[in-house]
């Protein structure tokens, strides 16, 4: 399970391509899949890693759940996403 938020996406991204890079040399020991609640403020502006998240998912290692607070009137965080999501 990750969680992040903003530069901190930085890291997630970091291990995804560590993990898909183990997955793709036939590394991993184990059938690796993770979740990522991922925050930015505005899809458009701030979702800087979205084709690499998507190519992380389409490789079935990871399923993203982003949350973009401001994009709507209502504010949305990554608890809120988290709490949404805790029965799956």
């Amino acid at each position: 399970l990750f969680v992040g938020l903003g530069t901190g996406l930085g890291v997630i991204k970091g291990l995804l391509d560590h993990i898909s890079q183990l997955k793709k040399n036939n590394l991993l020991k184990t059938n690796y899949k993770s979740v990522a609640f991922v925050g930015v403020r505005h899809e458009k502006e701030d979702y800087i890693f979205r084709k690499e998240f998507e190519q992380f998912q389409k490789e079935g290692i990871v399923d993203i759940i982003p949350a973009f607070s401001l994009d709507q009137t209502k504010f949305i965080s990554v608890m809120d996403k988290m709490e949404e999501f805790s029965d799956k």
